[in-house]
C-alpha cells in the first residue's frame, strides 16, 4: 500500500477512536487501498502536513529554564523555626475553641463524689505541669529534659481534655483547662486551694527566673514533688469508699499512677547528671 494512503487510513482510524462510533454505527474498515466510505486515493499528501512527524521540532529541555531544578535555591534552614511542642501548644491555647456539648448519653457507670473531686482537682494540677513544662525551650533546658517536657505537655493536655469532658457529661462544674487552683466549697463557702505538690506563686516565679542548668535543677526538683502530689491524690481516690466504679476512671487513675511513678524515677536519675 502507498505510504501516504496508509497514513491517511491510520489517521481516520485514530480520529474514529474505536470500532464503534458514538452513534452506535460501525467505523469504516480497511479493504485494500480503500476504507469503506472513505477513498484514500483522494487524500492529497499535502493535507497531511500537520501530522508529519518529521516537521515536529524536538523538545529542547534546555529552554525550560523556569523548571530547571538547579536554579531552585534550597530552603534556608535558618528561616525554619524548630518544631517545639511547648511552643505549639502555647499557640494553640491562645486560639479559643468552644467546649463540646454535654453527652449524658455516654454515661454508663455510677460515679461518686470522690470521683468528681479527683477530676476537678487533677485538672489544675495537670494545668500547672503543662505550664512549667512548656518553659523548657525558652529557659534553656538541656535536650533530654526538653524531650521529657514535650511528652508531659502532650500526655497531660490529653488527660485534661478527657477529665473536663467526663465532668461535663455528668453535669458537674468544669474547671478551665488552664485553671491555677482547685475551687472547693466547704460549709457553703468557696475556697481556692493548691493541690498536693503544686508550686506556690513564689516557686513559680523562682523557676521562671532561672535559666540553663539552674532551670533544669529547679524544674526536676519541683516536678518530682509535683508528681508525688499526684500520686498522693490517686492513693486517696483508691482509698475512698464507692470510688472508681466507673471503669474509665479506674483506667485513667491507674495509667496516671504508672506514668508518674516512671517519670519520677527518670527525673531522679536526671538530677544526678
Amino acid at each position: 500500500m502507498n505510504p501516504t494512503r496508509l497514513i491517511a487510513a491510520a489517521l481516520f482510524t485514530m480520529i474514529a477512536g474505536s470500532p464503534t462510533a458514538l452513534n452506535g454505527s460501525r467505523i469504516p474498515e480497511f479493504h485494500g487501498s480503500k476504507v469503506r466510505g472513505f477513498d484514500t486515493a483522494n487524500v492529497h499528501p499535502g493535507t497531511l502536513e500537520p501530522w508529519n512527524l518529521g516537521t515536529l521540532e524536538p523538545l529542547n529541555f534546555g529552554t525550560l529554564e523556569p523548571w530547571n531544578l538547579g536554579t531552585l535555591a534550597p530552603p534556608n534552614p535558618g528561616t525554619l523555626e524548630p518544631w517545639n511542642l511547648g511552643t505549639f501548644y502555647r499557640r494553640q491555647a491562645a486560639i479559643p475553641t468552644p467546649d463540646p456539648a454535654p453527652r449524658p448519653d455516654l454515661v454508663r457507670y455510677p460515679y461518686s463524689a470522690a470521683d468528681v473531686n479527683f477530676m476537678a482537682g487533677m485538672i489544675p494540677h495537670h494545668a500547672q505541669a503543662v505550664l512549667i513544662a512548656g518553659w523548657a525551650a525558652s529557659h534553656g533546658a538541656r535536650p533530654e529534659i526538653r524531650v521529657l517536657c514535650e511528652r508531659m505537655v502532650v500526655a497531660q493536655r490529653d488527660e485534661i481534655d478527657w477529665m473536663r469532658n467526663w465532668l461535663r457529661d455528668r453535669g458537674q462544674v468544669v474547671p478551665a483547662s488552664d485553671a491555677t487552683h482547685h475551687r472547693m466549697k466547704m460549709n457553703g463557702v468557696e475556697h481556692d486551694m493548691l493541690m498536693p505538690g503544686m508550686l506556690s506563686p513564689e516557686q513559680l516565679a523562682e523557676l521562671d527566673k532561672a535559666r540553663g542548668s539552674e532551670w533544669d535543677r529547679l524544674f526536676l526538683t519541683f516536678m518530682i514533688r509535683h508528681h508525688e502530689g499526684a500520686i498522693k491524690m490517686i492513693d486517696e481516690l483508691f482509698a475512698s469508699y464507692g470510688a472508681l466504679q466507673d471503669e474509665d476512671v479506674y483506667t485513667l487513675a491507674s495509667d496516671m499512677y504508672a506514668d508518674q511513678t516512671t517519670e519520677i524515677e527518670r527525673m531522679q536519675k536526671m538530677l544526678t547528671r
